[in-house]
């Protein structure tokens, strides 16, 4: 009856991005960035080294940030996927784009990165989204900031309470930050940004 109930499970997850926990999937996704290449392009680099015989990419792209199209798709044997991966778009737009990618499993099992915003001109200080949701045991938070130096973070329960505190030195542009979140009880959380000018950025999270 378990193995039944694990069959059905795989079946219902065909097709469709996977909310189990991210550590859990065969194909890891370690970092995901891009940065404007040019007026009107962009330069995506990721690695995602995989269990599995091969990886499938779907790389996809729109410019309001909800509707996306495939722009490029391959795929790549395991001893591929332990390299670094790069692809270059010419948007077309160059004012502001935003890409994510679909991993995909030979059993045709999938899940979709976060959202990576690219801009002509990066404005302020913002965090742009946390990966995966819910988060797990371990998440990635993408943020932006217009100038190089060293960005605060606090993570913060319901009742207003400090549970984790970090710095990370940054570089202009999209940066990344690795959060291991499990001595975190399941939750709401507040995940608060303050750069070295003191502008603050908020994002909130459900931790499984």
């Amino acid at each position: 009856y378990f193995c039944l109930l694990l069959m059905v499970g795989a079946l219902q997850l065909t097709h469709a991005q996977t909310n189990f926990p991210v550590t859990g999937f065969p194909i890891e996704l370690r970092y995901f960035n891009a940065v404007r290449a040019g007026e009107q392009g962009a330069q995506l680099r990721w690695l995602a080294p995989c269990q599995t015989s091969e990886a499938s990419f779907d790389i996809q792209h729109s410019v309001d940030g909800n509707r996306f199209t495939t722009i490029h798709s391959f795929t790549a044997d395991q001893q591929r996927c332990l390299q670094p991966f790069e692809f270059t778009h010419q948007s077309g737009s160059g004012i502001r784009d935003y890409y994510r990618i679909r991993l995909t499993t030979p059993a045709n099992l999938s899940i979709l990165s976060y959202v990576v915003p690219v801009s002509s001109k990066i404005q302020g200080f913002a965090i742009s989204s946390i990966w995966p949701s819910p988060v797990y045991q371990t998440a990635i938070v993408q943020f932006a900031t217009v100038k190089e130096g060293a960005v605060s973070f606090n993570i913060t329960n319901s009742e207003g309470r400090v549970l984790q505190q970090l710095q990370q030195k940054v570089t202009a542009g999209n940066n990344q930050l690795r959060l291991e979140l499990h001595r975190i009880p399941p939750g709401w959380y507040w995940l608060q940004a303050i750069d070295a000018d003191k502008q603050v950025s908020t994002i909130r999270f459900w931790k499984n």
